[in-house]
């Protein structure tokens, strides 16, 4: 069968996922917006000599979200939910580390110079990789640990051969799902600027704090609520800037 076959298909899908969540789609338009406009001054920073190891970790995490989410978001639109939900896992998990690396700088550094060398497996398997239930058991006291692996498990249950996965996507179109991913799209577009702005806050001008309050605030009044990733234990709460929306009074 011709793939070119299929796009005016698909593009009526699309067009049907714009007339129903036409306010959702313009806040994740918006928020991916900001989010680019956040990696071009966060690497402005550094254009002129070379970022040190652990902003340059974080910034590529950044970076890789942001064209994540982009890519999240066209899928969701075509109603494609699964790899929508696989892509955004992936950025969950990215954005959970990189907290744990900015709470432990120490170990950002380790785990950089370790890369390419012949410790480098023995290192990972070590840290086990460094996955959801190592970070989560780290960074979040036991009371949110839960909420965190609920989140994971659903994500998950659309990237794996899991029953509960199957019939969401193609040629099934699910308008409930597609809500979901792109609700989604927004609490880890937050998630992913708060990440960046507490390592770089120190360099940001005033008014680069206003478009990062703004993109912040935005995506807090639409969802009616502050998506929480940072971390809560408490070895690690006390070291963190931004928490639990406080970007209004920080930023």
């Amino acid at each position: 069968m011709s793939i070119s076959g299929n796009w005016n298909f698909l593009l009526e899908r699309v067009k049907k996922t714009e007339q129903e969540n036409r306010s959702l789609i313009e806040e994740c338009e918006k928020a991916l917006q900001n989010m680019e406009s956040v990696h071009h001054l966060t690497a402005k920073k550094y254009k002129e000599i070379e970022m040190p190891v652990l902003e340059s970790i974080v910034h590529g995490y950044y970076r890789r979200n942001y064209y994540y989410l982009y890519s999240s978001f066209i899928l969701g639109n075509m109603g494609f939910i699964n790899p929508s939900q696989n892509l955004q896992r992936t950025v969950y998990e990215t954005i959970l580390l990189g907290y744990y690396f900015i709470v432990n700088p120490k170990e950002a550094k380790q785990y950089y110079e370790v890369l390419g060398t012949k410790d480098e497996e023995k290192y990972l398997t070590r840290k086990e990789r460094y996955g959801h239930s190592y970070i989560r058991k780290r960074i979040f006291k036991e009371t949110t640990q839960e909420s965190h692996k609920q989140l994971y498990r659903e994500l998950c249950y659309r990237s794996h051969p899991n029953l509960k996965g199957i019939f969401l996507d193609f040629p099934n179109y699910k308008a409930e799902e597609i809500q979901v991913v792109l609700n989604n799209i927004l609490g880890f577009a937050y998630g992913n600027i708060q990440m960046i702005t507490e390592l770089f806050f120190d360099l940001l001008s005033y008014s680069e704090k206003d478009l990062i309050k703004t993109a912040l605030k935005n995506i807090a009044v639409f969802k009616k609520f502050v998506p929480l990733y940072e971390p809560d234990s408490e070895k690690y709460a006390s070291l963190l800037r931004f928490k639990k929306g406080n970007f209004e009074n920080n930023l």
